[in-house]
């Protein structure tokens, strides 16, 4: 249990001392760049406005296969866990895809299309989760 603990705590360090990094690159990028700064900025944000439509269409998509199957059923009391089989970071997509029994190649893709478009919300909802939920 102790163990667990710690190697909880440690991916909470890195998750931290990851987006310090970031953040810091960032701020580094911004100062010697402005102009091209502003203009990826406002190139990220036109695409956002895009993109978040898109990925809420996707989304939707997805829980209309999963419902679809006759194998999904919503009553049950099946536990989300990370996948330990389907795992290319950290299995929090082979999870939701094994979760909802759907290609785990169609959940990445959306996962990566909620990462740029939410403003990288997402993958901070990602690294919580990959923190906060066991593996199978």
């Amino acid at each position: 249990m102790v163990n667990e603990s710690k190697g909880t705590l440690n991916k909470v360090l890195m998750a931290v001392g990851i987006a310090l990094v970031v953040i810091g690159l960032m701020q580094v990028f911004s100062q010697l760049f402005p102009s091209l700064w502003s203009t990826i900025q406002h190139s990220l944000f036109m695409l956002a406005r895009i993109m978040w439509p898109l990925a809420i269409i996707a989304s939707g998509i997805l829980l209309v296969i999963a419902a679809r199957r006759p194998e999904f059923r919503l009553g049950e009391s099946i536990e989300y866990r990370r996948s330990a089989s389907n795992c290319k970071i950290a299995g929090v997509c082979g999870g939701f895809a094994e979760y909802l029994k759907v290609d785990a190649g169609l959940v990445r893709l959306i996962a990566i299309v909620l990462l740029f478009a939410s403003g990288f919300t997402a993958g901070f909802l990602y690294l919580l989760i990959w923190l906060l939920v066991p593996k199978a």
